[in-house]
């Protein structure tokens, strides 16, 4: 062991794993069973319509199992702890306490998970990955000490999903297949890049105002709303292919591409 030694990082290769599909032993291409996909995901949604007494008895009859809350990835925790036992930061608890506190940044404007901050420490400093616990029927939450805080949640986890089944009607299963139908053509658009990414067609259109209003209109109708916000999903180049995902802040497949055309049919 010398002075010079030190640890560096570098991207490896990931093994397939079984979110690969799969038939008689050989991987296949999910491409080619979208219609059995559709076809399955419909007929679950319908039975779910149809037995919705049935599926919440089946959801009560486990309400008091433990399932653990997830408020950060442990990914995120894992990289705090090991990042935390770096010597700068071993050689002194204050600097290690300060190091920690980097978590506070992203719960300082929530009150409920202010409450978990020094859980989620505590839990570090005894060198294990923070985990929260609570049950489906229940709004508590429990540290891994066993601590409790009443009433956390404003309903239980099985009201959540008896209010979901309530929900369910044709306009979410269409956005569901469309997800679905996203999915496996990304996945072709991976395989097979598309040589033309731009082809507008407005000749069925009076003028770009009105080709601009029905346009807004599609994105209203496809935009995800909560609390003032908007967020659609898309696909985007990603290396080293395409993939659904949700817009982000950039012009070219973000937030910003999206609003100019409800702005430019208002105006």
């Amino acid at each position: 062991m010398t002075d010079e030694m030190y640890l560096a990082r570098e991207p490896m290769p990931l093994p397939s794993g079984q979110n690969l599909p799969r038939l008689r032993g050989s991987q296949r291409d999910a491409r080619q069973f979208g219609e059995h996909i559709t076809a399955g995901f419909s007929d679950a949604w319908a039975a779910l319509q149809t037995s919705k007494a049935e599926v919440s008895r089946i959801l009560w009859k486990h309400s008091e199992c433990r399932v653990r809350v997830i408020f950060r990835s442990t990914y995120e925790y894992a990289f705090i702890l090991r990042e935390s036992n770096h010597p700068y930061h071993l050689g002194d608890a204050i600097d290690r306490d300060r190091y920690f506190d980097q978590m506070w940044e992203s719960v300082a404007e929530d009150p409920k998970r202010r409450q978990l901050y020094l859980a989620e420490r505590e839990d570090l400093w005894r060198g294990d990955i923070p985990i929260f616990i609570s049950r489906p029927g229940s709004t508590s939450l429990w540290t891994s000490t066993g601590e409790e805080f009443r009433h956390f949640f404003d309903t239980s986890g099985i009201q959540a999903a008896e209010r979901r089944l309530d929900s369910l009607n044709q306009d979410n299963l269409s956005r569901q297949l469309q997800f679905i139908d996203v999915s496996l053509s990304s996945a072709a658009a991976s395989q097979d890049p598309p040589h033309n990414r731009w082809q507008p067609q407005c000749d069925s259109f009076e003028s770009p105002l009105v080709a601009a209003t029905a346009i807004a209109g599609h994105l209203a109708r496809e935009a995800f709303t909560s609390e003032g916000q908007a967020a659609w999903v898309t696909t985007n180049e990603l290396a080293p292919g395409f993939a659904p995902v949700v817009h982000g802040r950039d012009l070219y497949a973000g937030a910003p591409g999206a609003t100019d055309v409800p702005v430019g049919a208002r105006t």
